[in-house]
């Protein structure tokens, strides 16, 4: 949340006394494109009042727990820089796929089928080295 002395260092900075009418104090923030909501919050802060708690948890509900799209003009006061966001620069979601996976059919079946032939083949090579299973030679097939 914003602390009393960086609302301070911030109005001195801009030449704004912490002690000026409220008016003053708002359209310096403004001036340096603070979001309406983030001023107000500014000015109770300031007056030693305290913030609402729907104020704070609707301003960090809106930033950290949504899942719908921040606005360019949200991005911007957050950020302090100028963003602008084309539909066509984002990102598409990708497809459901198997299971919601994004994968497909094929994929899937080929992730399943590869260990499985590999442990066949590896099972099928120790049998013959170790002379077991299948590979098995009886002993009344020795020749004495």
């Amino acid at each position: 949340m914003i602390d009393k002395h960086q609302i301070a260092n911030f109005l001195r900075i801009n030449g704004v006394a912490s002690t000026a009418s409220d008016d003053d104090i708002r359209a310096a923030l403004i001036s340096a494109r603070w979001d309406p909501r983030d001023v107000e919050v500014a000015l109770l802060t300031l007056h030693d009042e305290s913030v609402p708690a729907d104020v704070e948890n609707a301003a960090a509900h809106q930033v950290f727990n949504t899942d719908s799209p921040i606005a360019s003009d949200t991005l911007t006061a957050l950020l302090g820089i100028d963003v602008t966001l084309v539909r066509s620069q984002l990102k598409k979601k990708a497809p459901e796929g198997v299971f919601g996976t994004g994968h497909t059919a094929g994929y899937m079946i080929a992730m399943v089928l590869t260990p499985l032939i590999i442990a066949i083949v590896v099972g099928v090579f120790a049998m013959y080295t170790l002379s077991i299973g299948p590979f098995y030679t009886p002993v009344e097939q020795f020749v004495f």
